[in-house]
């Protein structure tokens, strides 16, 4: 299996990629990246007309940006996805953003990126036996773009992590997983394709190789990470180029796919450096219930759980293999500094903001489902609780943790 695997990455690095370049367009016989509408911009949504209620537990989500965070959720009966941003002290920055006219169906397993040309959001909307996966681009200036990705996964509406989204620069990269088909080398099985597709401004393209994979895990199904891009000096939350004036490496991103080996899960993890034209594929957490990806500390990170304990396996940039530590002890404190959080053995000192902490947290400050982002001084946790959407607001007074106001509600 492994080898199989392998081979793909192969296939996808040595086919789909340009250095110093994005992927490159690779469409043929692989679905449909559709631009279906670059209608109305988004409309402002007064705090009257915000719809809270969920479509399912699922569509919602939260993501850090270089100034803070995005909110993004798809209410229950309004057609339409709703955007707030908020500041690095956890406010809200101006009214929510309505979109109109984008959502077709139920929204299940929201997924969003901030990037530095727009925000990326990617959904899946099922009907009664089939699925699609769409998406939609809101450029900075308030243009909208709505995205056909194609047939994707049915999976039940409260399961996560059938398509993943992650910033490249000025544009995103989507995993989807798609639907059921059968196996090309055996008929009677059932294999899913795992396909990859560019978003911008504009519009969506498949790109690379699509991955075909047997038995694929029910949720978490589908992970993606990526280094920050190198950017000119002063870009908000980018580091200086060291290069000429313009150029830019193509950063390092890794993505995983989780299968299962008899009943048994399997995370197998693939490393892209586009830079040093080099790939590898490990796989970890035999046994294990993959929980999500994070980049913390520089590297990205897989977390699973595994019986009663919690582990991670992380690469740095230029790492070959995935470290692994346990991350059994999880918690964050305040002190003169302000806040840190328990990060295997060590700490991990909150400053920039910072997406995916709920794979970090205990369940006290992050209860199942839920999506948590640090802001640059403060916590935000989004969760459903029942059919509702809620955003709480942490932040620290000292040694204290405090719950301050709740975010969606007037601007402070």
């Amino acid at each position: 299996m492994l080898w199989a695997v392998v081979r793909r990455v192969s296939l996808f690095f040595g086919r789909a990629w340009s250095l110093g370049g994005a992927l490159l367009a690779n469409t043929a016989g692989y679905g449909c990246a559709c631009d279906l509408d670059s209608g109305a911009p988004p409309t402002l949504a007064s705090l009257s007309s915000l719809v809270l209620s969920l479509a399912t537990p699922t569509a919602f989500v939260l993501t850090s940006s270089p100034s803070g965070a995005v909110l993004g959720w798809a209410g229950a009966d309004a057609g339409s996805l709703f955007v707030a941003r908020f500041d690095g002290d956890g406010s809200r920055v101006g009214e929510p953003l309505s979109v109109p006219g984008i959502v077709l169906g139920r929204v299940r397993d929201l997924a969003i990126s901030d990037t530095l040309r727009g925000v990326a959001l990617i959904w899946v909307e099922a009907a009664e036996r089939t699925a699609q996966a769409r998406a939609a681009w809101l450029t900075n200036a308030g243009i909208r773009r709505a995205l056909e990705l194609g047939p994707a996964f049915h999976g039940a509406p409260e399961v996560r992590g059938n398509v993943a989204v992650t910033a490249r620069g000025e544009a995103a990269l989507a995993l989807v997983r798609g639907e059921a088909e059968s196996c090309a080398d055996d008929p009677l099985q059932a294999c899913f394709e795992f396909g990859f597709f560019r978003m911008a401004a504009d519009g969506a393209s498949a790109t690379g190789i699509p991955l075909t994979v047997p038995v694929p895990c029910e949720g978490q199904a589908a992970q993606l990470i990526s280094t920050p891009s190198v950017g000119a000096a002063g870009s908000p939350g980018l580091p200086a180029s060291s290069g000429s004036s313009g150029a830019s490496a193509e950063p390092r991103f890794d993505y995983a796919v989780c299968t299962l080996a008899g009943a048994e899960p399997v995370l197998t993890v693939f490393g892209i450096q586009p830079e040093r034209e080099y790939a590898v594929a490990e796989q970890l957490f035999e046994g294990c219930t993959p929980l999500g990806a994070g980049r913390f500390a520089t590297a990205a990170t897989f977390v699973a759980a595994c019986g009663n304990d919690r582990r991670m396996a992380a690469a740095g940039e230029w790492d070959m293999r995935m470290s692994q530590r346990e991350l059994n002890q999880r918690g964050l404190i305040c002190d003169a500094a302000g806040a840190r959080l328990k990060f295997g053995q060590g700490w991990l000192r909150l400053a920039e903001p910072m997406s995916k902490l709920e794979l970090l947290l205990d369940a006290d400050l992050a209860p199942a489902g839920s999506s948590v982002v640090w802001t640059g001084r403060a916590l935000l946790v989004a969760r459903a609780v029942g059919e509702t959407l809620t955003l709480s607001r942490y932040a620290c007074a000292g040694s204290q943790l405090q719950l301050l106001h709740a975010p969606l509600g007037a601007r402070s």
